[in-house]
């Protein structure tokens, strides 16, 4: 919007860009201020990628990434808002039932509201997550043969005690002899129950080289 300081937008933009895994570092992510349109300053950010079939699922990535850069910088953005929900149904029974009949473990938090959702007959994801002690896992997990918890850098920036998404998905298979489905959702699953977070909340838990931290080890 008109009134906001460019700088800070090719910063936000620039940011964002930087966040992706898929973007080079050379070239350079650059940010070109093209117009001023009626309502609006008009900017275009280009990146380079060494995936070009990925390029669809990469831009879709930028655009929430942009998004929440620009929040995070409270840069208003001149367009009607629009709403895109992603849900999972079947995984959101289960969590909805696991937050009333468990307590958190030490480093957890309990989300502002709890989902409200019908619960039908267990579904085989359901009764596989169900047998899991998450508080045990936990524990496991940030334990001397857990996953490995350690400073990262990447692109210039420090990432303090955090693991990796994709090695994690292959501990979760290993020491809880579960399907990638499974470990997939048990992720989830400590996302929803805020005892784990990727590193710059911008990413659900993925089987991929992304960065997340247990928020115990933030205290």
């Amino acid at each position: 919007a008109y009134g906001s300081d460019t700088e800070e937008v090719k910063t936000a933009l620039l940011e964002a860009a930087n966040a992706h895994p898929d973007v080079l570092l050379i070239p350079e992510p650059q940010v070109w201020f093209q117009e001023f349109a009626d309502s609006s300053l008009n900017f275009d950010l280009l990146v380079w990628t060494g995936e070009p079939k990925k390029q669809p699922r990469i831009k879709s990535d930028l655009n929430y990434f942009i998004v929440k850069s620009l929040n995070r910088h409270q840069i208003e953005v001149p367009f009607p808002q629009r709403d895109l929900n992603l849900r999972s149904p079947l995984l959101e029974k289960f969590i909805n039932s696991w937050f009333q009949q468990h307590d958190l473990p030490d480093g957890g938090k309990h989300p502002q509201e709890i989902l409200t959702i019908t619960s039908e007959k267990p579904t085989l994801l359901e009764a596989e997550l169900a047998k899991v002690d998450i508080e045990e896992l936990v524990q496991r997990m940030r334990g001397s043969e857990g996953v490995e918890i350690k400073d990262r850098y990447y692109r210039r920036n420090l990432y303090p005690a955090c693991f990796i998404g994709a090695e994690a998905v292959e501990w979760l298979m290993q020491k809880q002899n579960c399907t990638w489905e499974v470990a997939i959702a048990l992720g989830e699953l400590l996302i929803a129950r805020q005892i784990l977070h990727h590193v710059t909340d911008q990413q659900s838990f993925r089987d991929d080289y992304l960065f997340y931290r247990f928020y115990a080890d933030e205290q």
